[in-house]
Parts: C-alpha cells; sequence; structure tokens
C-alpha cells in the first residue's frame, strides 16, 4: 500500500517473486517487483484474511 497516497499498489508476486530462506527453512527475505512505484510503502503479511503484521518498507 502507498504509504503517502493509502493507496493499493500493484505488486508482481507470480513467479518472478524472489524467496531467500534461513538453512532451517525459515523465511528470510522476500522480493517482488512494484512496477511504475518508488517510495515508502506499507507491507502487510496476510494470514488467510487478517493482516497478521505490517512494516513499512522503502522501494527503491
Amino acid at each position: 500500500m502507498d504509504a503517502a497516497k493509502g493507496k493499493p499498489l500493484f505488486v508482481d508476486y507470480g513467479i518472478a517473486t524472489q524467496r531467500i530462506a534461513a538453512a532451517d527453512g525459515t523465511l528470510t527475505s522476500v522480493t517482488a517487483k512494484t512496477p511504475g512505484f518508488t517510495g515508502q510503502a506499507r507491507a502487510y503479511l496476510m494470514v488467510d484474511t487478517y493482516p497478521a503484521s505490517m512494516q513499512l518498507v522503502t522501494v527503491p
């Protein structure tokens, strides 16, 4: 979500999403493309339909 405008962003999270896991298999990093957007965004971790966590991120 665009942190400044409060509007959703298009995130290309299909096959192009990069995932990095620790030795125990837990995710340590996820990278997805946001075409045409740079700036501050709110990233939400959704579990079913519940927003379990939110973090501000900078999209270069």
